[in-house]
């Protein structure tokens, strides 16, 4: 450390900063963005989730507590502190942001009070994998943690940097398509370094959870996990579960959003006595039939909520078991009906729902008897079949 200054040099302004940040801008809270490892202005290769990730995120939390040094710059070694810094912090942000927070709480640093994870990742198997099967997040087929990695790899932005990398980068990528085995689909030990659930136990800081109930991006298991994982650390948790896909909900007219965080960053960094912990509901959830309302809740996905077994008869679901049957499905159209379906896939999606005569041969559907009244599913749904097909190719999902 050659000298120290409270001046630093910008060069990080390209961003969009996101809206929820602005405000609390304006409410006296500083705000921070980082270029994460192997991003433009930043060092090392992308690396999707592992790790070395998580360690160069924690490191900004430990400059901001005082444990590390920074600099001005790479070569100087002018050191500048966050003489700023009341040594509490938060993290937030969507998916990948979201994701980093996650994994940053897993490793119960000092000084993290509080993440507020939103469409966060908490396992990366659970992402790109399900059960052996290859999967691909919701839009982008063929997807994976070395697509991902690529894509994030913005050093590519500066010429001259990228030009002295490439080969190592070529390397690192290689390395990635190896260890995620699009092959067999397993769990392995590429995944396993990826998998937050085993550190859950390290979280310390309160977590606060925001997921869309129908994203099939980041699919809500993650933050059922996530959830469940910590209802023993002690640590305060609240979660809002809305009928959104892959979003933010600042916006939303119909929930107070920022303002419910507000209330939330206000006692966990500023250290007001607010009662946030108690005016906050545990659970907050969107109702999916009244427009514009949510309700609250104590918990959900409880592990002692009540069952319900429902078993596959003929056309129907019964609650008391069967005898087994053998039951078929021709999964082909005529060639008419399928270019037609392939270029109108919303009348295929409603007549496969409405069970169209025209596909009666081409599915197999089971239904309850008329619900007498509304039946509330919180928690996961499992589905047990035994399948077999008359050719050795073809999709299931």
């Amino acid at each position: 450390i050659n000298g120290q200054t409270k001046k630093a040099e910008q060069d990080f302004a390209r961003e969009n900063s996101y809206t929820l940040n602005d405000y609390f801008l304006a409410r006296g809270f500083a705000v921070i963005y980082v270029a994460g490892i192997g991003t433009k202005d930043s060092d090392g290769f992308r690396t999707t989730g592992d790790p070395e990730e998580t360690t160069s995120t924690v490191s900004i939390i430990k400059w901001l507590t005082g444990e590390l040094p920074a600099f001005t710059n790479r070569t100087d070694n002018i050191e500048i502190k966050a003489w700023w810094s009341n040594k509490k912090i938060a993290m937030t942000g969507r998916s990948y942001l979201g994701t980093l927070a996650t994994a940053a709480a897993t490793t119960g640093v000092y000084g993290l009070k509080t993440v507020i994870s939103e469409a966060a990742i908490s396992s990366w198997y659970d992402y790109y994998r399900d059960g052996g099967l290859v999967i691909a997040p919701d839009g982008f087929p063929g997807e994976d943690a070395d697509v991902l990695a690529e894509e994030t790899f913005s050093r590519r932005l500066q010429p001259g940097d990228f030009h002295n990398i490439k080969d190592k980068w070529n390397e690192q990528i290689t390395k990635i398509q190896k260890g995620e085995d699009r092959i067999t689909g397993a769990y392995n030990t590429f995944w396993d370094a990826r998998n937050y659930h085993k550190n859950f136990s390290n979280i310390t800081a309160d977590v606060f959870m925001v997921h869309g109930l129908n994203d099939w991006n980041v699919k809500p298991r993650n933050v059922e996990r996530l959830w469940n994982g910590i209802k023993h650390n002690g640590v305060t948790q609240k979660i809002i579960l809305h009928q959104g896909q892959h979003i933010y909900i600042n916006a939303f007219r119909s929930i107070d959003y920022n303002d419910i965080i507000n209330l939330w960053l206000t006692h966990e960094l500023l250290g007001i006595d607010n009662q946030a912990k108690e005016i906050i509901p545990n659970v907050i959830i969107q109702d999916n039939t009244k427009t514009e309302t949510w309700n609250s809740y104590q918990d959900c996905s409880n592990a002692k909520n009540d069952k319900i077994n429902y078993h596959l008869s003929d056309d129907k679901l019964l609650t008391k078991d069967v005898a087994g049957s053998i039951q078929s499905f021709s999964d082909k159209l005529d060639e008419k009906t399928f270019d037609y379906y392939s270029k109108h896939n919303a009348i295929w999606e409603k007549d496969l729902l409405s069970t169209d005569k025209k596909l009666i041969n081409n599915q197999l559907t089971y239904k309850t008897e008329p619900l007498s009244e509304p039946l509330i599913i919180d928690g996961k749904v499992k589905l047990h079949l035994t399948v077999s097909s008359s050719q050795d190719l073809g999709l299931l999902s």
